[in-house]
Protein backbone atom coordinates (compact mmCIF):
# COMPACT_ATOMS: atom_id res chain seq x y z
CA UNK A 1 0.00 0.00 0.00
CA UNK A 2 3.14 2.54 0.71
CA UNK A 3 4.35 1.72 -2.64
CA UNK A 4 0.79 2.24 -4.20
CA UNK A 5 -0.07 5.55 -2.37
CA UNK A 6 3.80 7.02 -2.66
CA UNK A 7 4.67 7.26 0.75
CA UNK A 8 8.44 7.27 0.55
CA UNK A 9 8.45 8.03 4.22
CA UNK A 10 7.04 4.59 4.83
CA UNK A 11 9.18 2.88 2.49
CA UNK A 12 12.02 4.14 4.00
CA UNK A 13 11.18 3.06 7.60
CA UNK A 14 10.25 -0.52 6.10
CA UNK A 15 13.56 -0.19 4.53
CA UNK A 16 15.51 1.11 8.10
CA UNK A 17 13.63 -1.76 10.17
CA UNK A 18 15.78 -4.68 7.10
CA UNK A 19 11.90 -5.48 6.05
CA UNK A 20 11.70 -7.29 2.71
CA UNK A 21 10.94 -4.74 0.41
CA UNK A 22 9.93 -7.15 -2.80
CA UNK A 23 7.39 -9.48 -1.64
CA UNK A 24 5.23 -10.25 -4.33
CA UNK A 25 1.36 -10.34 -3.66
CA UNK A 26 -0.87 -13.33 -5.24
CA UNK A 27 -0.30 -11.46 -8.89
CA UNK A 28 2.79 -11.24 -8.80
CA UNK A 29 3.19 -7.74 -8.29
CA UNK A 30 6.14 -6.38 -6.03
CA UNK A 31 6.25 -2.74 -4.88
CA UNK A 32 8.60 -1.86 -7.57
CA UNK A 33 5.48 -2.50 -10.08
CA UNK A 34 3.24 -1.31 -8.14
CA UNK A 35 5.20 2.13 -8.13
CA UNK A 36 6.11 2.39 -11.89
CA UNK A 37 2.48 1.39 -12.37
CA UNK A 38 1.51 4.68 -10.84
CA UNK A 39 4.15 6.81 -11.70
CA UNK A 40 5.95 7.29 -7.95
CA UNK A 41 9.14 7.77 -8.77
CA UNK A 42 10.31 8.94 -5.58
CA UNK A 43 9.43 5.53 -4.19
CA UNK A 44 11.25 3.64 -7.18
CA UNK A 45 14.25 5.62 -6.08
CA UNK A 46 14.04 4.31 -2.34
CA UNK A 47 13.80 0.90 -3.84
CA UNK A 48 16.68 1.19 -6.14
CA UNK A 49 18.81 2.58 -3.65
CA UNK A 50 17.42 -0.01 -1.17
CA UNK A 51 18.86 -2.51 -4.17
CA UNK A 52 15.69 -4.07 -4.80
CA UNK A 53 15.10 -5.75 -7.63
CA UNK A 54 13.33 -3.52 -10.32
CA UNK A 55 12.70 -6.12 -12.90
CA UNK A 56 10.62 -9.10 -11.39
CA UNK A 57 7.66 -9.46 -13.72
CA UNK A 58 3.94 -10.50 -12.38
CA UNK A 59 2.64 -13.78 -13.12
CA UNK A 60 1.88 -12.49 -16.48
CA UNK A 61 5.36 -11.73 -17.29
CA UNK A 62 4.93 -8.01 -17.37
CA UNK A 63 7.44 -5.90 -15.96
CA UNK A 64 7.74 -2.66 -13.75
CA UNK A 65 9.56 -1.25 -17.31
CA UNK A 66 6.12 -2.76 -19.25
CA UNK A 67 3.54 -1.61 -17.14
CA UNK A 68 5.63 2.07 -17.33
CA UNK A 69 5.56 1.90 -21.09
CA UNK A 70 1.95 1.44 -20.74
CA UNK A 71 1.05 4.24 -18.77
CA UNK A 72 3.53 6.61 -20.32
CA UNK A 73 5.31 7.31 -17.63
CA UNK A 74 8.61 8.71 -18.41
CA UNK A 75 10.14 9.64 -15.12
CA UNK A 76 9.91 6.26 -14.33
CA UNK A 77 11.04 4.59 -17.13
CA UNK A 78 14.24 7.00 -17.50
CA UNK A 79 15.49 5.88 -13.94
CA UNK A 80 14.71 2.22 -14.78
CA UNK A 81 17.11 2.77 -17.77
CA UNK A 82 19.61 4.71 -15.81
CA UNK A 83 19.19 1.71 -13.42
CA UNK A 84 20.22 -0.22 -16.46
CA UNK A 85 16.86 -2.55 -16.36
CA UNK A 86 16.02 -4.38 -19.23
CA UNK A 87 13.74 -2.54 -21.28
CA UNK A 88 13.08 -5.50 -23.87
CA UNK A 89 12.16 -8.25 -21.67
CA UNK A 90 8.23 -9.51 -22.96
CA UNK A 91 5.49 -10.70 -21.43
CA UNK A 92 4.22 -14.18 -22.03
CA UNK A 93 2.58 -12.88 -25.22
CA UNK A 94 5.60 -11.77 -26.02
CA UNK A 95 4.72 -8.46 -25.91
CA UNK A 96 7.39 -5.94 -25.11
CA UNK A 97 7.69 -1.91 -23.27
CA UNK A 98 8.45 -0.79 -27.45
CA UNK A 99 5.14 -2.38 -28.72
CA UNK A 100 2.80 -1.08 -25.89
CA UNK A 101 3.91 2.16 -25.94
CA UNK A 102 3.91 1.87 -29.94
CA UNK A 103 -0.23 0.54 -29.39
CA UNK A 104 -0.56 3.86 -26.61
CA UNK A 105 0.56 6.24 -28.93
CA UNK A 106 3.12 6.98 -26.31
CA UNK A 107 6.22 8.69 -28.92
CA UNK A 108 8.13 9.90 -26.22
CA UNK A 109 8.37 6.70 -24.60
CA UNK A 110 9.70 5.33 -28.01
CA UNK A 111 11.72 8.20 -28.66
CA UNK A 112 13.38 7.50 -24.72
CA UNK A 113 13.44 3.40 -25.84
CA UNK A 114 15.34 4.14 -29.38
CA UNK A 115 17.75 6.36 -27.32
CA UNK A 116 18.66 3.55 -25.38
CA UNK A 117 18.96 1.39 -28.38
CA UNK A 118 16.06 -1.11 -27.56
CA UNK A 119 15.16 -3.06 -30.15
CA UNK A 120 12.02 -1.57 -32.09
CA UNK A 121 11.53 -4.52 -34.18
CA UNK A 122 11.31 -7.63 -31.96
CA UNK A 123 7.85 -8.80 -33.13
CA UNK A 124 5.58 -10.65 -30.00
CA UNK A 125 4.24 -13.57 -30.21
CA UNK A 126 2.00 -13.50 -33.35
CA UNK A 127 4.47 -11.72 -35.01
CA UNK A 128 3.61 -7.95 -34.52
CA UNK A 129 5.49 -5.59 -34.34
CA UNK A 130 5.64 -1.91 -33.10
CA UNK A 131 5.22 -0.71 -36.78
CA UNK A 132 2.46 -2.98 -37.48
CA UNK A 133 0.35 -2.26 -34.15
CA UNK A 134 0.93 1.76 -34.46
CA UNK A 135 -0.40 1.06 -37.96
CA UNK A 136 -3.29 -1.01 -36.55
CA UNK A 137 -4.14 2.33 -34.48
CA UNK A 138 -3.88 5.00 -36.73
CA UNK A 139 -0.63 6.33 -34.75
CA UNK A 140 1.20 8.69 -37.91
CA UNK A 141 3.61 10.14 -35.02
CA UNK A 142 4.48 6.80 -33.59
CA UNK A 143 5.32 5.35 -37.34
CA UNK A 144 6.93 8.70 -38.03
CA UNK A 145 9.86 8.08 -35.03
CA UNK A 146 10.14 4.28 -36.48
CA UNK A 147 10.89 5.31 -39.58
CA UNK A 148 13.36 7.64 -38.30
CA UNK A 149 15.10 5.21 -36.58
CA UNK A 150 15.32 3.00 -39.51
CA UNK A 151 12.80 0.55 -38.11
CA UNK A 152 11.19 -2.04 -41.27
CA UNK A 153 7.56 -0.91 -41.98
CA UNK A 154 7.00 -3.96 -44.29
CA UNK A 155 7.23 -6.69 -41.59
CA UNK A 156 4.16 -9.21 -41.77
CA UNK A 157 2.88 -10.68 -39.04
CA UNK A 158 2.32 -14.55 -38.89
CA UNK A 159 -0.53 -14.26 -41.24
CA UNK A 160 1.55 -12.58 -43.55
CA UNK A 161 -0.17 -8.55 -42.87
CA UNK A 162 1.67 -5.89 -42.95
CA UNK A 163 1.24 -2.54 -41.76
CA UNK A 164 0.14 -1.55 -44.70
CA UNK A 165 -2.38 -3.65 -45.13
CA UNK A 166 -4.02 -3.43 -41.62
CA UNK A 167 -3.75 -0.04 -42.72
CA UNK A 168 -5.59 -0.25 -45.40
CA UNK A 169 -8.76 -2.30 -44.01
CA UNK A 170 -9.30 0.05 -41.33
CA UNK A 171 -9.36 3.06 -43.64
CA UNK A 172 -6.22 5.23 -42.25
CA UNK A 173 -5.40 7.08 -45.42
CA UNK A 174 -2.69 9.42 -43.29
CA UNK A 175 -0.86 5.96 -42.30
CA UNK A 176 -0.69 4.81 -45.69
CA UNK A 177 0.42 8.59 -47.06
CA UNK A 178 3.39 7.49 -44.69
CA UNK A 179 4.20 4.18 -45.67
CA UNK A 180 3.33 5.34 -49.16
CA UNK A 181 6.55 8.09 -48.74
CA UNK A 182 8.83 6.07 -47.22
CA UNK A 183 8.87 3.60 -50.38
CA UNK A 184 7.18 0.71 -48.39
CA UNK A 185 5.71 -2.06 -50.71
CA UNK A 186 1.50 -1.22 -50.96
CA UNK A 187 0.98 -4.30 -52.74
CA UNK A 188 2.56 -7.07 -50.56
CA UNK A 189 0.06 -9.66 -49.96
CA UNK A 190 -1.13 -11.49 -46.95
CA UNK A 191 -1.01 -15.47 -47.11
CA UNK A 192 -4.81 -15.63 -48.29
CA UNK A 193 -3.64 -13.66 -51.18
CA UNK A 194 -5.31 -10.33 -50.09
CA UNK A 195 -3.42 -7.25 -51.12
CA UNK A 196 -4.01 -3.78 -49.35
CA UNK A 197 -6.45 -2.37 -52.53
CA UNK A 198 -8.36 -5.72 -52.12
CA UNK A 199 -8.82 -4.85 -48.48
CA UNK A 200 -9.57 -1.55 -48.99
CA UNK A 201 -12.19 -2.20 -51.99
CA UNK A 202 -14.23 -5.02 -49.71
CA UNK A 203 -14.21 -2.52 -46.77
CA UNK A 204 -15.31 0.60 -49.02
CA UNK A 205 -12.49 2.91 -48.05
CA UNK A 206 -12.04 4.84 -51.15
CA UNK A 207 -9.72 7.07 -49.84
CA UNK A 208 -7.52 4.24 -49.26
CA UNK A 209 -7.96 3.31 -52.87
CA UNK A 210 -7.37 6.98 -53.78
CA UNK A 211 -4.31 6.95 -52.23
CA UNK A 212 -2.77 3.75 -53.70
CA UNK A 213 -4.12 4.91 -57.42
CA UNK A 214 -1.89 7.94 -56.94
CA UNK A 215 1.15 5.47 -56.05
CA UNK A 216 0.83 3.83 -59.43
CA UNK A 217 -1.43 0.57 -57.57
CA UNK A 218 -3.98 -0.51 -59.75
CA UNK A 219 -7.42 -0.50 -58.00
CA UNK A 220 -9.64 -1.67 -60.85
CA UNK A 221 -9.42 -5.48 -60.58
CA UNK A 222 -9.41 -5.07 -56.72
CA UNK A 223 -12.63 -3.37 -56.96
CA UNK A 224 -14.00 -6.00 -59.37
CA UNK A 225 -13.30 -8.88 -57.32
CA UNK A 226 -14.81 -7.43 -54.19
CA UNK A 227 -18.09 -6.63 -56.20
CA UNK A 228 -18.36 -9.83 -57.54
CA UNK A 229 -17.46 -11.51 -53.90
Amino acid sequence: MAAYNGHVDVLQLLCDTKATLETPDNEGTTPAYIAAQNGHVGVLQLLRDANVNLETPDNEGITPAYIAAQQGHMNVLQLLCNAKVNLEMPNKNGSTPALIAAQNGHEFVLQLLRDAKVNLEMPDNEGTTAAYIAAQNGHVGVLQLLRDAKVNLEMPDKNGSTPALIAAQKGYVGVLQLLRDAKVNLEMPDKNGSTPALIAAQNGHVGVLQLLHSAQIDIYAPMLVSLLY
